[in-house]
């Protein structure tokens, strides 16, 4: 057995054994109590105190055993006062049927020290948040409180002072409404709705009402209704939007107004017209086609019987119709032809699908996110470094260092 003890030179510690067979007592590794050999049971005892060590064993000789002693000093022993040292007990049993043994020792525990956290030391130790030292444990936002405990600051969760807002992590760069995300600082990201547009988020416009009024900009920071935008705004004013308006014939001109074509009742020999008595009167026999082309030919803007198509021209191109009346290329044959972006045959514009029009319907990656399918979108950006969002419109969850 093997122990270890703070010697004080002005407190008193015992060791008594009883044992037959072999015994031996060490303090430091020097031999202090002896009870050697085979023999019955005997006591042997050890006492450190005032500065000296002593050994007491029955003499085995004599008929009636006298006491025997032995007494050494302990800086003899190498003890020194208020220093841990070790004692240790070897003993050996030599029979295999009856054994004796008692071991007692006294008064070789002290108390022990606590180590604790000294607050206001200046170091911060297990179960201090920090610790300036206690003249700037003053407490205060961004500082250290008196009980080493942190006061306010910008990443608890809570605003305080100037902050004008605090998520815990504070790593947005920028959000779909104002009342989401927290930029570095504790400032308020850039969002969709404070009238500065944030072309890198994939903003195209903010007017800060983004209420998608004509010509404004819709919740998302998309572009609202407009001239333009190949669709008709009657309710504004719009008589026709093709998505061009450059006032080819036919087709619609500046300010979404009609272009000179057939219908007019004017007659333009130079577009080919041979006839125009106006969209009323152009009509199956008047003599003049809805084309304003005269009746009864491939080109009279009548579909006959044997022909698949007639548009009055029958130039062929997209959309069009092709000489011979047979019809062109055009949105809803199947292949993606010229403008089209996209053409299923169908192109019934559900989420990552071909939308009326042969456009994209909504999809990862258009900049807009589409709920119940997506949980963010930054276009062009999803799936870059540091961006918040993966290429499959996910958002990127990250541990603030």
């Amino acid at each position: 057995m093997k122990y270890w003890f703070q010697y004080s030179a002005t407190a008193t510690s015992s060791l008594s054994f009883t044992g037959d067979d072999d015994v031996w007592v060490f303090i430091n590794g020097k031999l202090v109590l002896d009870l050697g050999g085979l023999h019955v049971p005997r006591t042997g005892t050890l006492t450190l105190s005032g500065g000296s060590v002593t050994g007491v064993v029955p003499d085995p000789v004599a008929t009636n055993p006298p006491i025997s002693s032995t007494t050494v000093t302990a800086a003899s022993l190498g003890l020194v006062d208020g220093k841990v040292h070790d004692i240790e007990v070897f003993q050996a049993e030599r029979k295999r049927t009856g054994s004796t043994y008692m071991l007692t020792v006294a008064g070789f525990n002290i108390s022990r020290s606590i180590c604790k956290p000294i607050c206001g030391d200046a170091v911060v130790s297990p179960g201090e948040q920090c610790d300036n030292g206690k003249a700037e444990n003053t407490g205060g936002y961004n500082k250290c409180n008196p009980d080493c405990t942190r006061g306010p600051w910008c990443g608890d969760g809570v605003i305080n002072g100037t902050e004008q807002c605090d998520d815990g992590a504070n790593v947005s760069t920028y959000s779909l409404t104002k009342a989401t995300g927290c930029a570095p600082g504790c400032m308020q990201p850039a969002y969709c709705g404070d009238a500065i547009l944030q072309d890198s988020a994939g903003e195209v416009c903010d007017d800060g009402k983004n209420d998608n009024s004509y010509n404004g900009c819709s919740p998302t920071c998309q572009k609202g209704p407009w001239c333009g935008d190949a669709v008709v705004q009657s309710s504004s004013g719009e008589a026709c939007d093709d998505g061009k308006n450059d006032g080819t014939y036919g087709t619609c001109a500046e300010g979404c107004k009609p272009a000179p074509g057939c219908g007019d009742g004017v007659l333009q020999e130079d577009w080919g017209e041979q006839c125009d008595l106006g969209a009323a009167k152009n009509v199956p026999g008047s003599g003049c086609s809805p084309t304003c082309k005269k009746e009864g030919v491939c080109g009279d803007g009548i579909t006959q019987a044997n022909e698949q198509c007639d548009d009055g021209q029958n130039l062929g191109g997209y959309g069009k119709c092709a000489p011979e009346c047979k019809l062109g290329q055009r949105c809803g044959d199947g292949v993606k032809n010229g403008p089209e972006q996209c053409d299923d045959g169908k192109n019934a514009g559900g989420y990552g699908q071909c939308a009326p029009g042969c456009v994209y319907g909504p999809r990862c990656g258009d900049g807009v996110t589409q709920p119940g399918y997506e949980e963010c979108d930054h276009g062009a950006k999803n799936g870059a470094t540091n961006d918040s969002c993966t290429a499959a419109c996910k958002v990127v969850l990250r541990v603030p260092k």
